[in-house]
């Protein structure tokens, strides 16, 4: 058999399949209605098959089209729009340059949500450096809660090893339940985060 032949359809019906459904948003049953037409005998359950099974190849250049796409421009522009999957809100985030453009659904549009997708999976990292310092005074972070973090200053922490830490400092005193205190670790989180990604 021919290379990319498996099953009784080739690649051209299959691309075709893929590409009306995708691409000109035409339903199977539809697809299955032109197909019939044109002489070419298939089931829609195979035309949904085709449309659902083995899409790994696709998923993989999705994500080598979206690490290349960052790295073809200094800069990336976002945005964001509602969508509903199952009867649950999410958003779908679209990031693009001249070059490319990716969609992803995710349940949240928060900033830790938009790191996640620029990381391509790689693992959060947190570093409180000299800039995260000048970053928390911007963010109006307590002076107590910065000479509390000095003890972090310049190493790097997982995401989960952050998490611990933040929970320690927060912890003592009773200031882990105060909503200025939760507001003060989120900045500081963020403050790590966003230096190590810039």
């Amino acid at each position: 058999m021919p290379h990319g032949i498996k099953g009784e359809f080739g690649p051209g019906i299959k691309s075709l399949i893929i590409t009306l459904n995708h691409v000109a948003n035409v339903s199977e049953p539809k697809i299955h209605e032109l197909l019939e037409n044109v002489g070419v005998h298939i089931s829609r359950a195979t035309i949904s098959r085709i449309l659902t099974k083995d899409t790994e190849i696709f998923h993989q250049e999705k994500a080598e089209i979206f690490q290349e796409g960052l790295k073809a421009t200094p800069y990336q522009q976002i945005d964001d729009t509602g969508a509903r999957i199952n009867g649950v809100n999410h958003y779908t985030q679209i990031l693009c340059n001249p070059y490319y453009a990716a969609y992803f659904t995710v349940p949240n549009k928060n900033r830790e949500t938009i790191l996640d997708i620029l990381l391509c999976g790689k693992e959060k990292v947190y570093c409180f450096n000299d800039e995260a310092f000048d970053l928390m005074e911007t963010f109006n972070v307590s002076q107590i809660w910065m000479e509390k973090l000095s003890s972090f200053k310049n190493k790097i922490f997982s995401d989960e090893e952050m998490r611990r830490k933040l929970d320690c400092v927060f912890s003592l005193k009773g200031y882990k339940t105060t909503s200025n205190s939760r507001s003060n670790r989120k900045h500081m989180q963020l403050t790590g985060l966003y230096i190590l990604f810039s």
